[in-house]
């Protein structure tokens, strides 16, 4: 996640650089496009080739993956200011259910374990900013994970959180 090298640790140029972010719906603990079951419609490659070999089954496809591992271990990557902004009630990458058109798919991890996903988009220590009812702000898909990014919640809390002032120490 983060590289150092003679020059100094990435992360702390990342830190005098980036001064906020907003977590989107984010896989910070995995994703259900990826187990290893026929009854995987992702894995198809017209369906994206989602399967646990994926490049995105590797990364994303069960909590145990080095690459979530590593970023679940770190303490500290946000701040109780910093918000995620979530889906609690469906969507097609967490949850097992019909969104908007996009049909649901299993809950097991690529790592052929039964896993509940749908607190997936959750950071330890960030602000949490829990939608429903997304789905309405796709007008393609009628899906809550890409309603989420069109939506009028979601651009509102973005700028609020990113024009507000900094607090002084």
């Amino acid at each position: 996640m983060w590289s150092c090298c003679a020059s100094g640790c990435a992360k702390t140029r990342a830190r005098r650089t980036v001064r906020r972010i907003v977590a989107n719906h984010g896989a910070n603990h995995g994703i259900i496009n990826c187990p290893p079951s026929p009854l995987n419609h992702w894995q198809a490659p017209a369906n994206g080739g989602f399967s646990p070999a994926s490049a995105l089954g590797r990364e994303l496809g069960s909590r145990q993956t080095p690459f979530l591992a590593q970023l679940n271990q770190r303490e500290g990557l946000v701040s109780v200011r910093t918000p995620v902004i979530r889906n609690a009630d469906q969507s097609f990458v967490y949850f097992a259910l019909q969104d908007g058109v996009l049909a649901p798919g299993p809950t097991i991890a690529s790592f052929a374990n039964p896993t509940d996903f749908s607190g997936s988009a959750r950071l330890k220590g960030a602000r949490e900013i829990t939608l429903t009812g997304q789905g309405a702000c796709d007008p393609s898909l009628l899906g809550s994970h890409l309603g989420t990014l069109n939506s009028p919640a979601t651009w509102t809390a973005t700028l609020e959180f990113l024009t507000q002032r900094a607090a002084q120490p």
